[in-house]
């Protein structure tokens, strides 16, 4: 376990879901602080893309001066950073299920350490390609992960 605040990804999923009457993907992100001290001037940014399991869907994120309010992620917390893509239809949801498209997810929380150090973690990850009730895991893109 880290003294300093840690965070990094953990169990995260994707589904297929409905709303406002229309098919979607309902992604589920927990970050957690896996360290004994917070994080402060905690902000988030994520996006998100269906597209060929060639592309390279990625932007950068935005300072964190130019994201919303900070917050403060406590010890052994987590936090879930939902999205959703909404108006799935038929043809992409089969492009998806067979593995023609895939369901990319990436960004980057910042914070500042109980030593007064910043620190991040950045994520680019897409769907597992197996779906079991509609839903999946979700892996590292081999872009992989980025942390300090």
């Amino acid at each position: 376990m880290q003294l300093k605040a840690y965070v990094a990804m953990g169990d995260a999923f994707m589904r297929f879901s409905t709303v406002n009457k229309q098919r979607s993907i309902e992604i589920v992100l927990p970050l957690k602080n896996a360290g004994q001290t917070p994080g402060y001037n905690f902000t988030m940014w994520c996006d998100r893309k269906i597209d060929v399991p060639t592309a390279d869907p990625f932007t950068k994120a935005p300072p964190p001066s130019q994201r919303g309010g900070a917050s403060i992620i406590g010890p052994h917390t987590n936090v879930d950073l939902t999205m959703f893509i909404i108006g799935i239809d038929d043809a992409t949801l089969d492009d998806i299920v067979h593995g023609r498209k895939r369901i990319y997810a990436w960004g980057r929380c910042d914070y500042v350490d109980i030593y007064g150090a910043d620190r991040h973690f950045e994520f680019k990850c897409w769907n597992d390609t197996s779906f079991v009730d509609s839903r999946c895991g979700v892996s590292p893109h081999p872009r992989g992960y980025d942390a300090s």
